[in-house]
């Protein structure tokens, strides 16, 4: 390697090593973190809208039109409102049994205050032999609420289901 050569090497490393410190430093994915969320119901009969919902009070949840028997108690559907608050799933009405929700990993990546929660979102296979009952799956699961804006069900596929904006009716003008 020549001397001028050398000089180049020499002035351009350290510029270089700048970019690359200023580029990881910036990056999105430093500002990543992830939260536990706990499935707290889930049923093959939810209602006939799909949509999710996010639901600050144990009160709001226990509305009889809303919700049948299920997976979930009296006790596991309560949970501290200044910390947590709940989101209800709902893949609307299905014409066959064979449809279903279940959540993929209870740990969830946290960006940016958003948090994508994956679910699986359980088609029958075509062509089987399915009983003629209408379904309306959902699932309910519990979130913190710690540094969370916006919530994103994705599916399976990596297609965003819905997206919800979390709010806090406990805490007045937030």
């Amino acid at each position: 390697m020549s001397r001028l050569s050398m000089i180049r090497v020499g002035l351009l490393l350290p510029a270089f090593v700048g970019m690359l410190c200023a580029c990881i430093a910036s990056n999105p994915a430093a500002e990543m973190n992830a939260i536990g969320v706990q499935v707290i119901h889930h049923s093959a009969h939810c209602g006939p809208t799909a949509g999710a919902v996010w639901i600050d009070r144990p009160e709001d949840l226990s509305l009889p039109s809303q919700f049948s028997p299920g997976s979930g108690s009296a006790q596991t559907m309560q949970w501290d409102v200044a910390s947590h608050g709940a989101l209800w799933i709902s893949m609307g009405r299905r014409p066959t049994g064979g449809y279903r929700l279940a959540l993929m990993r209870p740990t969830v990546p946290v960006r940016n205050g958003t948090a994508d929660i994956q679910v699986q979102w359980r088609r029958p296979p075509a062509g089987v032999l399915l009983p003629q009952v209408i379904t309306a799956p959902c699932l309910v699961l519990k979130v913190p609420k710690s540094g969370i804006r916006t919530l994103r069900v994705i599916d399976q596929d990596n297609q965003t289901r819905f997206t919800v904006v979390v709010s806090d009716s406990s805490v007045p003008n937030r």
